[in-house]
């Protein structure tokens, strides 16, 4: 099996989560910066405030949202500007523990679960089937971006098949020559 390197450039090192080695994936990760593969897929550790409207204080922010409040700090060592959600819109943090491991682990509002959850009618995308238990979030290991709702089985089918579609296609064709 082949090993996969690094996404920076010049970078020749073993590739570990999200595609970057240890080192990258530190320095991105402090930084806030966005992935290589994926520029809009940032990890979100620091407040970056972009379209800051000084007379409105308002702002984009990475993890707060689009449009929100800022307040503008004195302190230059803390940073210039400080984002104050709006309490009339509703809090901005998951308060239940599905809504909090949703948003921790893919970046998705409850909201969106159920949205997606509709428009696949409670099925899952791969055997069709409506699950007793509520669907699994499938995404990719390497982007994380997030690719349907699946069921256990076929979640954790993929998941010992490395995501990997070779292997799919090989498993496929191995029950097809063994089928009665």
């Amino acid at each position: 099996m082949d090993e996969r390197i690094c996404l920076e450039s010049d970078c020749n090192r073993k590739a570990g989560w999200r595609g970057l080695c240890k080192s990258h994936y530190d320095k991105t990760r402090r930084a806030g910066k966005p992935l290589p593969n994926n520029p809009g897929l940032a990890l979100r550790s620091k407040h970056i405030r972009t379209n800051i409207d000084e007379d409105a204080l308002r702002a984009d922010c990475s993890i707060c949202g689009p449009h929100v409040r800022i307040k503008i700090r004195r302190d230059p060592k803390r940073g210039r500007y400080e984002c104050r959600p709006s309490k009339r819109k509703g809090p901005r943090t998951p308060k239940t523990p599905i809504e909090r491991r949703l948003y921790a682990l893919y970046k998705i509002a409850y909201e969106e679960y159920l949205v997606m959850v509709q428009a696949q009618a409670g099925r899952c995308l791969i055997c069709q089937t409506e699950p007793p238990k509520p669907l699994r979030v499938d995404h990719c290991h390497e982007t994380g971006i997030v690719r349907g709702l699946l069921c256990d089985r076929c979640n954790f089918a993929l998941g010992w098949l490395n995501d990997d579609p070779n292997l799919c296609v090989r498993a496929a064709k191995y029950l097809r020559r063994f089928a009665a």
